[in-house]
């Protein structure tokens, strides 16, 4: 990534430097073209294959419906849509990926990829992987395109491995993979700014928008992104992370995404996790229904005005549910009106490691726990070093006259295993049953 945006960077200075000439592609000009304005190439293909086609290069495709399968190895050029990816689109034709790339520098601009499969192409070690978009050991550039009605095994609409990848303006939908439906990372660096990912799937995997697998640590970040509507048959409905260096969400919407195990806005397991400023609404699990970030290597910080509101969990933590070994601070947010069995609002649980504390300054208000035996509405704390400072627990509900059995903690449940310290915290008009209080 670094070299190409040197690269990028020395040629907005130096215009002049290095060939870096500008080739025409037009699907309806008469082929094959010798790549001029006025007598453009007919296939992106034909022209990254001519030999006057050099590193630096750039190919200016005019608008058309490109049937081909495009690959790169090797390169290091720009594939700009003239006018825009609505009207300009790389068709894989279920033939395989729309474009492959390995070993390159590629900068990509301004196309739609559609209809991609990961089933052949090369190169062969990611075989199966990435519809629209397959980089291995490659710096992709990813600017104002579009993936939809991709498919593969990891990344229905890309998939990188052993690179970098960054994806800015950009829309992901529509696409389907075992995981990652619109996006797996695989040991690569991963960056994504105000882009969309909605209405991916994967089935029967994990990440149902975008998957994220770090092993060899490198970072994962996401600002400004709306991510929306999509489905994972197993963890993180909208995001599924693992593994990351550090691990930050900025910004973000994460809203009607559902999974049926944890994690149905996002499933977050990096060595550091930042979010700041997002939102997470109206999504589903059965655990974490709207983030569930389990056994986190160090430190978790959930600040400034992060919302966790409408989520739904069929078991423990309805807004969130957090495991850290290394403590934790969630400042400055919002939980209400999520739905939980245990933990509706909040659920810290897990072995917090040593002397590690977990500190809870935030607004936890009318969440309910349904179901027999439902505890802790607002907040409930398994177990760990909590303290919890500046804080409102008001209005939520356990087990309000739903069904029989002995709901405890409508505002607060704290469990044998928990060590907690309350600190200007006001809990009020909470409800466990006909009774009103907390309990631990």
């Amino acid at each position: 990534m670094k070299a190409l945006a040197l690269w990028l960077a020395a040629a907005a200075l130096c215009p002049g430097v290095a060939a870096q000439a500008t080739w025409y592609v037009d699907v309806n000009g008469t082929p094959p073209g010798t790549g001029t304005a006025l007598d453009p190439y007919t296939s992106i293909q034909y022209a990254i294959d001519q030999p006057t086609t050099v590193d630096g290069d750039e190919l200016l495709i005019l608008p058309g419906n490109y049937f081909e399968n495009l690959a790169l190895s090797n390169r290091t050029l720009t594939l700009r849509g003239r006018d825009g990816a609505f009207v300009t689109r790389v068709d894989g034709d279920f033939m395989g990926p729309a474009l492959a790339a390995e070993n390159s520098d590629l900068a990509v601009i301004g196309l739609t990829f559609q209809r991609g499969t990961g089933a052949g192409g090369p190169p062969s070690v990611a075989n199966g992987n990435g519809g629209g978009i397959r980089s291995v050991q490659s710096d992709v550039h990813v600017l104002d395109c579009g993936f939809t009605g991709n498919v593969g095994v990891l990344g229905g609409g890309i998939y990188t491995l052993l690179g970098s990848l960054l994806v800015e303006n950009s829309n992901l939908n529509g696409n389907q993979a075992d995981s990652g439906g619109g996006l797996f990372a695989a040991e690569s660096a991963l960056e994504m700014i105000d882009s969309l990912v909605f209405s991916n799937f994967a089935l029967p995997g994990d990440g149902g928008g975008v998957a994220f697998f770090g092993a060899g640590f490198p970072d994962c970040t996401l600002t400004g992104c709306d991510v929306f509507g999509n489905s994972a048959s197993r963890a993180g409905g909208g995001l599924w992370c693992q593994q990351a260096d550090d691990l930050a969400v900025t910004d973000c919407v994460v809203r009607d995404n559902d999974c049926g195990t944890t994690g149905g806005g996002a499933d977050l397991q990096g060595a550091i996790v930042n979010l700041a400023s997002s939102v997470f609404e109206q999504n589903q699990a059965s655990s974490g229904g709207g983030l569930f970030i389990g056994d986190a290597e160090e430190f978790v910080s959930i600040a400034a005005g992060c919302i966790f509101r409408e989520n739904t969990a069929t078991d423990d933590g309805g807004g969130a549910l957090i495991v850290s070994r290394d403590g934790a601070s969630i400042t400055n947010s919002l939980f209400q009106l999520n739905e939980a069995h245990r933990g509706a609002g909040l659920y810290l649980g897990g072995a917090f490691a040593g002397l590690s504390e977990v500190y809870v300054q935030a607004l936890i208000v009318s969440n309910r726990a349904l179901g027999a035996d439902a505890e802790g509405a607002g907040l409930l704390i398994q177990d760990g070093r909590v303290r919890v400072a500046s804080a409102t627990v008001r209005g939520n509900a356990a087990n309000p006259l739903v069904s029989p059995g002995t709901p405890l903690g409508g505002g607060l449940r704290v469990l044998a295993g928990a060590s907690v310290l309350l600190d200007t915290v006001l809990i009020t008009e909470n409800v466990a049953g006909n009774e009103l209080g907390a309990s631990g």
